[in-house]
């Protein structure tokens, strides 16, 4: 169970970073002038001199210059604010909410909605006006780049745009971007536990093959995630290992042959997108743990039966001397281990892992 559960987890953080260090990332954000990588873009989506870079209340002066009919608009819209985000204003995700308030402030007044929408907001909210406004202006600068990159996020896969999304928001605006797209998260959070529990059904079935357990993988993931998931965001690494990880996989590995069992791994791995020469690379790997387990094996054997008839300090000799005979250069490496309690050759055996 507790592979199950990491395996998903891994998943996703896989995803992340695979279009973190992906060309496409460094295109979108890698290559912007180190001033504006952490910083939102200077141009917002609307009307650019209304969002300039004072963020601050509208000046007495300011509101002097308004006829009666914008000062009567202005405490209109004051007192709708109030009523229906005065409980949570304190809130970075109400806050934000006030971006579509700006843009209907801008749409009547495309010259000086700023100046009208900063005193809507130093109205309503005098106490929070200045985080408001700097919030708002971010939203609107974060729409702006996602405007400008909607062409490449299109070509993502939801894995690969769900990380370029956070990457970006994250940058914006730290850790409250997990405040303001809570709701999202707890979307995200449900697929994570779809993916989940698709994994145990996986891992606890016993009637279907082997191919139908990659295959019913391999579709979870993509309707999951996104078509393209195994190629773009979790490479074939991620898929082998959650998949080699299953019992009802192993159980079925473990009854072939050596010779069956290794073809039927290799076409696994053709089946999950590697390579001719990946897989046949993966199987002299393959070949190298069968003889290390074989060899640990017969050793963990004949340590038990020297268990059985010796005790103290010749039990401690005859167990050094064992494996120095089986172990040679790593013997040293395996007495650590096994004085701190782990012995490594009594791990379950994972066919296509370990």
């Amino acid at each position: 169970m507790k592979r199950i559960v990491l395996a998903a987890g891994v998943v996703v953080a896989c995803a992340a970073a695979a279009f973190v260090t992906s060309p496409l990332f460094s295109k979108m954000v890698g290559e912007m002038p180190a001033d504006q990588v952490s910083e939102p873009a200077s141009e917002p989506p609307v009307n650019a001199a209304a969002l300039s870079a004072n963020t601050q209340p509208a000046t007495a002066a300011d509101s002097s210059a308004l006829d009666s009919a914008t000062r009567r608009y202005i405490d209109e819209q004051a007192i709708a604010l109030l009523k229906a985000y005065g409980e949570t204003i304190q809130s970075k995700r109400t806050q934000a909410m006030l971006l579509d308030t700006l843009s209907d402030v801008l749409a009547r007044y495309p010259d000086n909605g700023w100046v009208i929408f900063a005193s809507i907001v130093q109205t309503a909210f005098p106490d929070y006006a200045a985080d408001i406004l700097v919030t708002v202006k971010r939203m609107a600068e974060y729409e702006y780049w996602l405007a400008e990159n909607q062409l490449a996020l299109s070509a993502l896969s939801e894995m690969e745009r769900n990380g370029a999304l956070w990457s970006k928001r994250r940058a914006m605006f730290g850790d409250d971007a997990a405040i303001i797209w809570a709701d999202e998260q707890e979307a995200w959070a449900q697929k994570q536990q779809k993916v989940q529990q698709a994994m145990q059904a996986l891992d606890q079935s016993k009637i279907n093959s082997l191919d139908e357990t990659l295959y019913q993988l391999k579709t979870a993931l993509d309707e999951t995630y996104g078509a393209g998931v195994q190629a773009a965001a979790v490479n074939q690494g991620v898929v082998a290992q959650t998949y080699f990880g299953f019992e009802s996989v192993q159980s079925k590995l473990r009854t072939m042959s050596p010779e069956a069992r290794q073809q039927k791994i290799n076409d696994m791995r053709r089946q999950m997108g590697f390579s001719e020469a990946q897989v046949d690379n993966l199987a002299k790997h393959d070949a190298r743990r069968e003889k290390r387990w074989n060899n640990g094996n017969a050793y963990m054997e004949e340590r038990n039966q020297l268990a059985q008839n010796l005790q103290g300090p010749e039990l401690d000799k005859a167990v050094e001397d064992l494996r120095q005979e089986y172990f040679e250069a790593e013997a040293e490496t395996i007495r650590k281990e096994e004085e701190s309690g782990f012995f490594r050759y009594e791990r379950p055996r994972l066919y296509g892992r370990n």
